[in-house]
C-alpha cells in the first residue's frame, strides 16, 4: 500500500490512496470491505473504488469522497454509480456481499477545508460478519495503527483500476505529530501518520480503515483514510478522519435509521 494523496481538490483524483509496501492480509481480517460500484452508461461492473470497514450488521464507514462528486474528479459522476461492497480478503469473489441502499454523507464534509471526509453505507442485508468497534480516543504520536486496502501496491503514473490488487493488504503506520501533515491540509477532526520507507496509502485505498488490535484479535476503528500530501505515493504523510470526532454523529445515525 502506498499513499497518494490530494493537495488540492484539483490534485485529489492523483492521490486517493492506495497501500505500497504493505503485505497480505491474513485470513483472520473479516472486516474490511472493498467498496465497488456499477456503471451502466461507462458500461463498467465491479469497478474497485475504495475501502470500507463494517461497524454494524448492514452498515460500513468509509471515506466521503468516495460516494460523492467531491473531493475527487471522477469521469464518471456519482449518480451514474450503483455501489455495493464485498467484505472479504478477495475482492472478486467470496464473502459476504450487499447492494448500498442508502448513503449517509457526514454533514461536516467539506473538501475545501477539508474535513469531515466520512460517510455511512447501509445495505440491503445483514452482513453476518463481525463488526468492529469505534475508538472514542483519539492516537497519539508514536502509535502505530494497521491500515488496509485494496490500493496500488506500487506508485502509478495515473489511476488505473484495472492494476489494483484482487487481495487485500494491509500495512503498519506511525502516527505523527499534525505538523507534519501541513501538505495535506491536516485539519480539526484529523490525524496525521507517516510514511517510513517510501510506504503507505495510495490511489484505492482511500475510506480504508486505520485500527487498533487487541490482544484477542479484535479491530478497533481508529480513523478513515482521507488524503496524503503528495500526488506521488509514499511520498507524503497521510491524513486520515479521526473517528472518534465523529462517533456521536456514527452512532447517531446508524439508531436513528436501523
Amino acid at each position: 500500500m502506498a499513499t497518494a494523496s490530494m493537495t488540492s481538490t484539483a490534485s485529489a483524483a492523483d492521490s486517493s490512496a492506495q497501500l505500497i509496501g504493505g503485505q497480505l492480509a491474513p485470513a483472520s481480517v473479516k472486516s474490511v470491505g472493498a467498496l465497488m460500484f456499477d456503471a451502466a452508461p461507462e458500461g463498467l461492473r465491479d469497478a474497485q473504488t475504495c475501502g470500507s470497514v463494517v461497524v454494524d450488521d448492514r452498515w460500513l464507514l468509509t471515506a466521503a469522497q468516495c460516494v460523492t462528486d467531491l473531493g475527487i474528479p471522477d469521469e464518471i459522476p456519482a449518480k451514474h454509480k450503483k455501489f455495493h461492497v464485498r467484505v472479504g480478503l478477495d475482492r472478486t469473489q467470496g464473502g459476504a456481499t450487499g447492494r448500498v441502499e442508502r448513503i449517509f454523507v457526514n454533514p461536516q464534509w467539506n473538501p475545501n477545508t477539508p474535513t469531515g471526509d466520512l460517510a455511512l453505507l447501509q445495505v440491503d442485508n445483514d452482513l453476518d460478519v463481525p463488526a468492529a468497534r469505534l475508538a472514542w480516543w483519539s492516537p497519539r504520536p508514536g502509535d502505530v495503527l494497521r491500515t488496509y486496502g485494496w490500493g496500488a501496491t506500487e506508485p502509478l503514473s495515473k489511476p488505473d483500476r484495472s492494476k489494483l490488487p484482487k487481495l487485500l493488504h494491509q500495512l503498519d503506520l506511525p502516527v505523527v505529530p499534525k505538523q507534519q501533515c501541513a501538505d495535506a491540509g491536516i485539519s480539526h477532526g484529523e490525524f496525521c501518520t507517516g510514511h517510513p520507507n517510501a510506504k503507505g496509502p495510495a490511489y484505492g485505498d482511500a475510506g480504508g480503515p486505520a485500527v487498533t488490535i487487541d490482544k484477542r484479535g479484535r479491530m478497533r476503528v481508529v480513523g478513515i483514510d482521507s488524503r496524503g500530501g503528495s500526488p506521488v505515493p509514499g511520498q507524503s504523510n497521510t491524513a486520515f478522519t479521526d473517528i472518534s470526532s465523529y462517533r456521536n454523529w456514527i452512532e447517531d445515525t446508524i439508531a436513528e435509521n436501523s
